[in-house]
């Protein structure tokens, strides 16, 4: 199947990638504007370190010492006569920009411009990932879950890689409130199971919420 341009329209590439993961709250778009052109930064949290990628090519970007005519004329001035480290490759279609999104990359898309930015910006926080101390694994991976929640959606984001994962945040516990997450795939799992799971979370009727048990 061959792949679907990006369009030079900012609008129409967000309103896409919107509904590509819509309900996906871990989805992290940021509406920026770099030597004069509007642009959306693109990641998951958990996936992207954005602290990092602000820190070393946000405000670097934000310091350009001239105005650009649109996003084309832009990326070309990033890409050749920067300092700032991109990706070498660029984002020219839909499916590359899935690609490197759900790879723990950055994008940036730009009015005017087909190609989007690709910035490596992967890393997380919080106690390193490793095989379950009550659960031995014999083949296969040897990472497990860790206390932090966003960490935990990041680690189901690096093994399935696909736009149909799907990620709902839910409140429960009125005492605790505490964060839970509902994955699924869309297109693969029954909506009735879906609709099922998610009544069963918001109506726990439960003061305290600490662990899945």
């Amino acid at each position: 199947m061959s792949e679907q341009p990006l369009s030079r329209s900012l609008a129409d590439n967000a309103q896409w990638l919107r509904q590509l993961w819509e309900p996906s709250e871990d989805l992290y778009l940021k509406n920026v504007r770099i030597g004069g052109v509007i642009g959306l930064l693109c990641g998951f949290e958990g996936l992207v370190d954005m602290e990092k990628q602000w820190l070393m090519d946000g405000q670097a970007m934000q310091r350009l010492p001239r105005r650009f005519a649109d996003g084309t004329s832009l990326l070309n001035y990033l890409v050749d006569e920067t300092a700032i480290p991109l990706d070498k490759a660029l984002a020219v279609s839909r499916q590359q920009v899935v690609r490197y999104l759900t790879a723990g990359a950055c994008v940036l898309l730009l009015e005017g411009s087909c190609r989007a930015l690709v910035i490596p910006a992967q890393g997380q926080q919080s106690r390193s990932l490793s095989e379950p101390s009550g659960e031995g694994n014999l083949r296969g991976s040897r990472e497990g879950f860790v206390e932090g929640l966003r960490i935990n959606v990041s680690l189901l984001r690096r093994l399935v890689r696909s736009p149909q994962l799907r990620c709902e945040m839910q409140t429960v516990g009125t005492a605790t409130r505490t964060e839970a997450a509902l994955l699924y795939c869309k297109g693969r799992c029954p909506p009735q199971l879906v609709e099922s799971v998610r009544r069963a979370l918001g109506s726990t009727g439960l003061d305290m919420v600490f662990e899945p048990g």
